[in-house]
């Protein structure tokens, strides 16, 4: 099983929605919350498609980061050698960590990035 089927867009099943992401990811607070109460009725379309875009972006480079975070305790604590069965339990505990929006401040250049273009087309509506 690859990652990229684990995420939500690749899932059929998977209810997310931008908002639930939005909710998920590493934002300042004040942020969050005017995108949340703006997104997607109080924004023109083309912020709006750029929010959501950059949402799930992050999104995904947020789940990688915490899905390698679990995959190196999980390897470092029980000295596993990466396998189906690991990584299917790696997955699970890093949907289980996104959905109690546990959110872990990694530092990572992309990240960052991605943040600082959301954060400007934010403050480029107001």
């Amino acid at each position: 099983m690859e990652i990229s089927n684990f995420y939500p867009m690749n899932n059929p099943q998977s209810t997310l929605t931008t908002k639930d992401i939005l909710r998920i990811i590493p934002l300042d607070e004040a942020v969050r919350e005017k995108i949340i109460r703006d997104y997607p009725d109080n924004m023109d379309y083309d912020e709006a498609v750029r929010i959501e875009e950059l949402a799930w972006d992050v999104y995904y480079v947020y789940f990688d980061l915490v899905y390698q975070d679990i995959l190196k305790e999980e390897v470092s604590v029980n000295l596993q050698v990466m396998n189906n069965e690991l990584h299917a339990k790696v997955l699970q505990k890093t949907k289980e960590k996104l959905s109690q929006k546990k959110e872990t401040l990694t530092t990572n250049a992309e990240l960052e990035k991605l943040r600082a273009e959301l954060h400007t087309v934010v403050q480029s509506g107001q």
